[in-house]
């Protein structure tokens, strides 16, 4: 039998330690991580975020994530304001457009006989004579100045002349007030206290006659 060796306690034990050590790692550290308060002291606990923000800066972040929020809501309400229920836009209510004013024509003496009028004083005395009665088969309107026995007159299609008769007009028909227009078949005559007017509405030509002148019109 092979004699035993002895080996001193120390030195196992020695020789041992190294792989032991280097076998089983060690523990991982956990440093603690920092982040500021809102006073700005410095927050060592362990697993707390890392260097959270001022607080200048927190109210910014928050004032800007309201106002985007705000924004949102606002432009799903728009939407929502116009989709309805239904998703479909609201409805078109038509414009209805205004009628035009009606225009109403002056009453147009039309008649077959003479019709005579005169101014309020009497100084003129006109009438109209129309295609039936008129020797020329043209109808035609003339007026007289009394005080003279000037007379002048004018056609349905503007032709004009002036004489003195050989005797007067009498003072017959209606009054044509001053400011007042009367409308013959193809003529209009406007009474005025300076004098008379007729015209010839086809050819827009006609005369002015008054107790002391008279002149072509246009």
């Amino acid at each position: 039998m092979k004699p035993a060796f002895l080996v001193p306690v120390g030195l196992a034990l020695a020789a041992l330690a190294p792989t032991a050590v280097a076998s089983s790692p060690a523990p991982e550290a956990r440093m603690p991580s920092i982040r500021l308060s809102p006073g700005g002291e410095a927050d060592r606990r362990v697993g707390a975020p890392l260097l959270a923000l001022p607080r200048a800066a927190r109210s910014r972040a928050s004032s800007n994530a309201h106002a985007s929020h705000a924004s949102h809501a606002s432009h799903a309400s728009h939407a929502s304001h116009f989709s309805g229920s239904g998703g479909t836009a609201p409805p078109v209510i038509p414009t209805v457009p205004e009628s035009p004013p009606v225009v109403t024509a002056p009453p147009v003496t039309t008649t077959a006989s003479v019709v005579n009028f005169r101014s309020p004083n009497g100084n003129i005395v006109c009438a109209y004579v129309p295609d039936a009665a008129a020797s020329a088969g043209v109808s035609y309107v003339w007026c007289q100045s009394r005080n003279d026995r000037f007379t002048i007159r004018v056609d349905y299609y503007g032709t004009r002349s002036k004489s003195y008769a050989s005797q007067t007009r009498p003072k017959v028909g209606s009054v044509l007030g001053y400011g007042t227009t009367r409308y013959l078949d193809g003529f209009q005559c406007t009474s005025r206290w300076t004098g008379m007017t007729c015209i010839a509405t086809v050819p827009n030509q006609g005369f002015f006659v008054s107790k002391k002148t008279w002149n072509w019109v246009r």
